[in-house]
């Protein structure tokens, strides 16, 4: 009871070192110890952060890379995602500078996309046994879709800037600034966003479901009333009224 006592009297501070405490273990700085408090930690302190590149956090490749502790470079914040799969752009730089292929796969937490079969990196796996000469194997590199990929003009095949706009139809699209071609998105990519936007639902209505008339229909009219003058009327009562009593009034 007595410890119960003291600890519920300073409960306010546990709040307060709680939150210290995490946000000192995202930043990697220090760390509470419970009789010395914030110390500096040996090295680098481990943040449970995830490392994003082009593997599943959850595959065993991802879990390799991530025991490595790779840094992630800072970022420039994009507000409204661009490019999407199976886009058809150029790229910019690199060995494959200038020519064109469609977006195989995106990790918008490190700003990438990757361009099927180009922008490759190579990597030599030896062979087993003395006669097997071993293989050369490709992989695809990431690009920046800020700096180093462009979407194409559909209507000249050539990289250009675009901006967002609303059709007739109040519908954003992407149009091309140097032609005013409308740059449309991937069909899958566009079902998947009205899905998320909410604009198209995949739901089937069941037995249970109330229908839509039955949600609409106005089965309330409000009086000025009473609660009594209604139970009456709708009775079919009539009250007898006294004349020698003065008329009342409620607002």
């Amino acid at each position: 009871m007595r410890l119960t006592i003291v600890l519920l009297k300073d409960s306010s501070k546990y709040v307060k070192r709680y939150l210290e405490r995490t946000m000192q273990d995202t930043l990697g700085r220090k760390k509470w110890k419970p009789h010395t408090g914030w110390v500096p930690v040996s090295g680098e302190y481990t943040s449970s952060k995830w490392h994003y590149d082009e593997n599943p956090v959850w595959s065993e490749q991802a879990r390799m890379t991530y025991k490595k502790k790779n840094k992630i470079p800072p970022l420039q914040p994009i507000k409204q995602w661009n490019i999407f799969e199976d886009d058809l752009v150029e790229i910019l730089v690199g060995v494959d500078k200038g020519k064109q292929g469609h977006v195989s796969q995106i990790v918008k937490e490190r700003n990438w996309c990757f361009v099927q079969g180009l922008h490759l990196e190579y990597s030599y796996k030896p062979g087993n046994t003395p006669t097997d000469p071993g293989k050369c194997e490709s992989k695809e590199k990431p690009l920046l879709v800020t700096t180093e990929v462009a979407l194409v003009d559909p209507s000249d095949r050539k990289p250009t800037e675009f901006e967002w706009r609303y059709s007739e139809d109040g519908e954003k699209v992407r149009v091309s600034k140097r032609t005013g071609r409308i740059i449309p998105i991937p069909q899958d990519v566009e079902d998947k966003l009205k899905l998320e936007s909410g604009s198209i639902s995949t739901y089937k209505k069941g037995n249970r479901d109330t229908a839509e008339k039955d949600v609409l229909e106005v089965t309330f009219e409000p009086k000025l009333a009473t609660f009594e003058e209604e139970i009456l009327e709708s009775m079919g009562i009539e009250e007898e009224k006294n004349p020698h009593l003065p008329k009342t009034y409620w607002y």
